[in-house]
């Protein structure tokens, strides 16, 4: 939640404001933490979840496969309050495009330098965007965005 959190900082900080130009505005995106845990469990408390592992063996030893859990965590994308499945392949990539850049952004904030890998980045994006995308990370890589 802190990490999300950091995210969501520093996608509205001036370190990502060339991004704008991707998407209508960067105020109406925004990404939410699903937990993968029912609504009743609280997924940062590890006594709630026990209880609810507890309270739900036999069904769970029936089933033979969890049905809840950490492992069924997910991110989920909005933009203009509208989830990210009701968008076309190209919106859903150029916000999960800005999603990546700003984790980018965050480490480099951090002191790590990353290492970004992009397998075919022209899919679903035209040239305009794919060249918006290459120029900021080549910006990215000759500016210091320490301060």
């Amino acid at each position: 939640m802190d990490y999300l959190q950091q995210l969501k900082e520093t996608l509205l900080s001036n370190k990502v404001k060339s991004l704008d130009t991707l998407i209508d505005s960067k105020e109406q995106f925004n990404y939410v933490f699903s937990s993968g845990w029912p609504k009743e469990v609280d997924a940062l408390n590890e006594n709630n979840i026990y209880q609810y592992l507890q309270k739900n063996t036999a069904l769970l030893l029936h089933i033979k496969y969890l049905n809840y859990g950490s492992h069924k965590a997910n991110i989920n994308f909005t933009f203009d309050n509208r989830n990210e499945c009701f968008f076309s392949r190209g919106e859903q990539k150029t916000l999960s495009i800005i999603f990546w850049l700003t984790q980018v952004v965050l480490l480099i904030n951090l002191g790590i330098k990353p290492i970004v890998l992009i397998d075919d980045l022209s899919s679903e994006l035209d040239n305009t965007k794919v060249n918006i995308i290459l120029q900021y990370l080549k910006n990215t890589q000759s500016t210091n965005l320490y301060n």
